[in-house]
């Protein structure tokens, strides 16, 4: 099944709605039981069929823990990633570590080893096949841990304790952003 058939399902499976977190210029997260208000620049409309595609593949929830565990497997996972997507990613895997840190670090381990679909042109990605993405993601592929996953996780956790201070100046630098054609 092609991700742009799946995608309007999925969304109302996990009650979003039907675009996805697309129109407004404000959308709202659920942390610690409270609604954030979080900005909605061009460029994260532009990348967020790449994140939802990441829940369909990864088969990680979209409420605060599913984001975490999302967060850490695309921060694991290697090929290129938005600075937005860091930005959030970070701060999301910060916050995984306080609410369900098993689950975060879990999630981290599995992508290692396994690449994000940020370098699909959205087009593109949405009309691949789901069975094709996860060819392409490398997900299904068994891997050994190496000492270097320990490393990297590491590194991940400290830009992440940073990350809350940092995250004002890069978002400033985000919502200034435009989407790329390789972004869109």
């Amino acid at each position: 099944m092609r991700l742009r058939d799946r995608l309007p399902t999925y969304l109302a499976e996990q009650g979003l709605p039907e675009h996805g977190g697309q129109e407004g210029h404000i959308d709202w997260i659920t942390a610690f039981g409270l609604r954030w208000p979080v900005p909605n620049p061009p460029i994260r409309k532009a990348i967020l069929p790449k994140h939802d595609a990441h829940h369909l593949i990864t088969g990680y929830e979209t409420d605060a823990i599913g984001e975490a565990e999302v967060g850490a497997w695309a921060l694991g996972a290697t090929g290129p990633q938005p600075l937005l997507g860091l930005v959030y990613d970070q701060l999301a895997i910060g916050l995984g570590m306080l609410q369900a840190p098993v689950r975060t670090t879990r999630a981290f381990y599995a992508g290692r080893g396994c690449q994000t679909v940020y370098d699909i042109a959205v087009p593109t990605l949405l009309d691949t096949d789901l069975a094709d993405l996860r060819a392409h993601t490398r997900i299904d592929t068994p891997r050994l841990r190496h000492w270097t996953d320990h490393v990297a996780f590491a590194k991940t956790l400290a830009l992440a304790v940073v990350m809350p201070m940092l995250a004002p100046l890069l978002m400033l630098v985000v919502v200034l952003q435009r989407p790329s054609r390789q972004t869109a």
